[in-house]
């Protein structure tokens, strides 16, 4: 039995096979595995007989175990539902950095206007956001000591302030 036929493709990495039959191959397997009570070699056989490679049909057979609960591991709808929730999140920077951009255009970065600073990246282990203050003119007062009211004396003595 041919896995595809009509693919052009036929590099084995490259073969998709039908649910069908990896269903048929995994039940094949584990009815194997019942009638003999040994499971030595019975993959390679069955998948021989299927056409199908014994790497792919033992990790369907580890799947379908982890599927059942009779094996630790990541349930084939909780990696479903993780790749979801990913290709979710990707959109949503995606969308995110488009707005930033736009709101970046509307509001040019101005003198004396407080700008934040880009959020550091949390994967990298740095945490927390700074905002800056863009450096405006600096003004000098000479002002007496204690002049402006908080009763200060300079530090030493002929120091002005």
């Amino acid at each position: 039995m041919e896995p595809m036929a009509g693919r052009s493709s036929s590099h084995p990495s490259q073969r998709r096979y039908p649910p069908e039959l990896k269903q048929r191959a995994v039940r094949m397997v584990q009815e194997a595995i019942q009638q003999s009570g040994e499971s030595h070699g019975v993959i390679t056989r069955v998948a021989r007989q299927l056409g199908v490679g014994s790497e792919s049909l033992r990790s369907w057979v580890r799947q379908a175990e982890i599927d059942a609960g009779q094996r630790p591991g990541m349930t084939s709808e909780d990696a479903q539902r993780i790749a979801e929730l990913e290709r979710e999140v990707r959109e949503l920077r995606r969308a995110n950095e488009i707005l930033k951009a736009a709101d970046r255009k509307i509001h040019p970065p101005q003198p004396g206007r407080r700008q934040r600073t880009p959020a550091p990246d949390r994967r990298a282990g740095l945490t927390g956001t700074g905002v800056v203050r863009w450096p405006g003119p600096v003004r000098r007062r000479n002002l007496a000591p204690g002049a402006d009211g908080c009763g200060c004396e300079p530090s030493s003595p002929g120091r002005s302030w």
